[in-house]
């Protein structure tokens, strides 16, 4: 079992307001912060249109090489109703680093556009990306979806899904498919039949994205990943913390025992004690262990040693220059987890005070001093800001 060095409470508060559960759960998912390097991002593709919104993507690719590479499509969370694929860029970048395509997609968001709005928007993502298979160097047939939270549940759709599911939506590249052939889930939800009053996902939140919370309605099946699951599905790795006050634990222990059944190969790697979104040694742990699941499914490489062994190993003796860098982007990811606790506790103790979050994390001595090295926390800054008038 894994610790999470930040957790959130236990339980979230009832009657805690709705864009402050959006906003916790964007800043629980922040991805590590990372220093400028020689990987480029191809920001703001268009890989179609859903109805009359024109969707982007932001790419990276290996530095070096022919190809073809696998592909990896990261998508972000935030309830289905906010979030950024910037906050996506430094894991694109170490996926290019591995020898992975990699890219972060936008989708329409609701309460505007409703379920199957977003599973249309990543469907159509996934086909555009194999339509241009050969100009990105991609192996269309060594695909995985990654996503936290919202982009958890809509990654776990890409993967149980089949063309007679439908849901493909009309926004171009229809000759393609949508089907992955892996599945990283960080802590998304999985069955929206269970009652909603037994759940803290919130009534409001799940009401905005299915446009119901009547359990017996024919949505709430339809967007539930669990009502997909058969054999033949791609294996799914899953992470959840014990102690996550939006997405109740139940959530992954009933897919992963759905998927056992059916015989699909899964893991379910718990973290004892984490919330939503993760940190310190159980962050850095998940993060090894989706490297040695997507290395074992997209490029055939069986793990010799475990997370756990690996990082037990004594290091090797690095470069004095590499150290430092080592010990620099230590130092931001330190800094940076520290304003994600110091926004949610505020936000949970003051719901809706955007304002005086904002003003916490610019007053930071450390983020003031280091700000240019936290481009994730500059974008999630300028998404409250939004939220805030």
């Amino acid at each position: 079992m894994l610790t999470s060095s930040s957790r959130l409470p236990r339980a979230a508060p009832r009657n805690l307001p709705l864009t402050t559960f959006v906003v916790l759960a964007a800043c629980a998912a922040w991805v590590r912060a990372g220093q400028p390097d020689q990987i480029a991002v191809e920001k703001d593709i268009v890989y179609g249109k859903g109805g009359d919104v024109e969707l982007h993507l932001d790419l990276a690719r290996p530095p070096t090489g022919d190809g073809p590479f696998p592909l990896v499509v990261c998508i972000h969370g935030g309830g289905w109703r906010g979030g950024n694929k910037v906050g996506y860029h430094g894991r694109l970048r170490e996926f290019a680093k591995r020898g992975y395509v990699a890219a972060a997609v936008q989708y329409r968001f609701c309460p505007q556009h409703k379920f199957p709005a977003q599973i249309e928007d990543v469907k159509c993502a996934v086909r555009f990306l194999r339509a241009h298979a050969k100009e990105y160097k991609i192996d269309p047939t060594k695909v995985a979806a990654m996503g936290d939270s919202a982009g958890g549940h809509l990654s776990l759709l890409l993967g149980l899904m089949d063309p007679a599911d439908g849901l493909e939506g009309n926004g171009g590249c229809a000759d393609q498919s949508s089907k992955v052939q892996a599945v990283v889930n960080y802590f998304g939800p999985t069955d929206f039949t269970m009652p909603v009053a037994a759940n803290v996902i919130g009534t409001a939140l799940v009401a905005d994205f299915l446009g119901t919370v009547d359990q017996k309605a024919p949505v709430v099946a339809r967007a539930s990943p669990i009502t997909y699951v058969s054999a033949g599905d791609p294996p799914i790795l899953t992470f959840q913390g014990t102690a996550d006050p939006l997405v109740p634990m139940v959530h992954a222990k009933s897919l992963h025992e759905a998927l056992k059944k059916a015989g699909v190969p899964e893991h379910l790697e718990t973290i004892e004690g984490g919330g939503h979104g993760f940190a310190g040694p159980a962050y850095t742990r998940t993060v090894n262990l989706t490297y040695e699941f997507l290395d074992e499914h997209l490029k055939g490489k069986a793990p010799v040693k475990s997370a756990v062994e690996k990082t037990a190993d004594k290091p090797k003796e690095a470069s004095p220059k590499v150290e430092a860098a080592s010990a620099r982007q230590q130092d931001l990811n330190g800094i940076q987890d520290r304003l994600r606790a110091k926004v949610m506790n505020h936000l949970l103790a003051n719901p809706n005070d955007f304002k005086g979050a904002i003003e916490a994390v610019e007053k930071d001595k450390e983020y003031q001093d280091n700000k240019n090295d936290l481009p994730q926390v500059k974008a999630l800054l300028d998404q409250w800001r939004k939220a805030a008038k």
